[in-house]
């Protein structure tokens, strides 16, 4: 019997179950589904702002500790290293972010948010939190709490 989504697509089903693999029931084929199109909603909804989605990570902890360095930004927001120096890089091009040495450690740098970012803060969460309500629409508070719980969880599977 044909699979429901085979059939609405016009594809036709393979005739026995090891012969199919269903990618609209694939986990990773929904993830990077909901992640694309997540990251596409927040790109417009910040693109006012001169952030990118990518940035957010690292605003965010820089919100809640201004002066991190760039080692301790990895760490806390779990994004390899090449990746967060590249960010920084196009951060500080783009008069979000400004570095300074390190006072006792002269070899460190101390990564600051700007003064306009940090004022543009509210607007800033307020642009995830829109994507995020648009994201989980339907979906009530109890099943919102129960697919973050899983995702967490699954998240901790695939974790090292």
């Amino acid at each position: 019997m044909a699979s429901k989504s085979a059939h609405k697509r016009g594809r036709k089903a393979p005739s026995n179950k090891s012969d199919t693999y269903d990618i609209e029931a694939s986990l990773g084929y929904l993830v990077n589904s909901v992640a694309r199109l997540s990251l596409a909603d927040l790109k417009s909804r910040l693109q006012s702002l001169n952030i990118k989605p990518g940035q957010i990570p690292l605003i965010v902890w820089l919100l809640e500790e201004d002066g991190l360095t760039q080692s301790d930004l990895c760490q806390k927001a779990n994004i390899e290293q090449p990746s967060v120096a590249e960010m920084l890089r196009k951060m500080e091009k783009d008069g979000v972010i400004t570095r300074r040495r390190d006072a006792k450690d002269g070899r460190k740098y101390r990564i600051y948010l700007a003064a306009k970012i940090r004022r543009r803060a509210a607007e800033i969460y307020n642009c995830a939190h829109e994507s995020n309500q648009r994201a989980i629409a339907g979906l009530n508070k109890k099943e919102t709490e129960a697919f973050l719980k899983t995702l967490r969880r699954i998240i901790g599977n695939l974790r090292d």
